[in-house]
C-alpha cells in the first residue's frame, strides 16, 4: 500500500509528464525548482502581488517601474522595465518573444543553453528584487528607531 506522500509525489510527475508531453526528456518538479525557481513557478516570492496578500507591502505596484503597476510573475519577466537588458539577452539566447511560464519550460527543456538562460533570468531578477526587499524591511526599522530612539522602560 502507497503512502499519501508517495502516491501524491507519483501523480505529480506523471501530471508534469501529460502537461509536457512534447518534451525530450522527464520534466519533474525537482527539475523545474532547479532551474526556473520554485518562485517563479508559483507566483510567491518578492513579487508586490504576493507581498501584499501577505500585508508586507502596502501596494501590489512595482516598485522598479514608475507608474507602478501591479507587480507579477508576467509583469517581472515580460514588461518591467528594470529587467529590460536580461531579457534582450533571455530572448536572444532562447529564440523566441514568447516569456510565458509555458514557453520557458519549453525553453529549458529544449536546450541546455535554453535552461542555463532561464535560470540565469530568473536568479539575476530575483537577486535584485530580494536586495530591494532587504532595503525595505531596513528603512522601515530604521524608521521605528527614529521615533523613540530611547525608550525609557523604568517605572515613573
Amino acid at each position: 500500500m502507497l503512502r499519501k506522500g508517495r502516491l501524491y509525489k507519483k501523480n505529480f510527475r506523471f501530471l508534469d509528464l501529460k502537461i509536457y508531453p512534447t518534451t525530450t526528456r522527464p520534466v519533474t518538479s525537482q527539475a523545474l525548482s532547479e532551474g526556473i525557481n520554485s518562485i517563479y513557478a508559483t507566483g510567491h516570492g518578492k513579487f508586490g502581488r504576493f507581498l501584499h496578500r501577505i500585508k508586507q507591502e502596502r501596494t501590489p505596484g512595482c516598485r522598479h517601474c514608475v507608474d507602478r503597476p501591479e507587480d507579477t510573475v508576467e509583469h517581472t519577466v515580460e514588461v518591467c522595465t528594470a529587467w529590460a537588458e536580461h531579457r534582450r539577452v533571455l530572448v536572444e539566447t532562447i529564440g523566441s518573444g514568447d516569456l510565458s511560464r509555458r514557453a520557458l519550460v519549453q525553453a529549458m527543456v529544449r536546450s541546455e543553453e535554453g535552461w542555463h538562460a532561464v535560470a540565469s533570468f530568473c536568479e539575476a531578477v530575483m537577486l535584485v528584487k530580494e536586495a530591494a526587499d532587504r532595503e525595505r524591511v531596513r528603512e522601515r526599522s530604521s524608521r521605528r528607531r527614529r521615533r523613540d530612539p530611547d525608550p525609557d522602560f523604568r517605572p515613573p
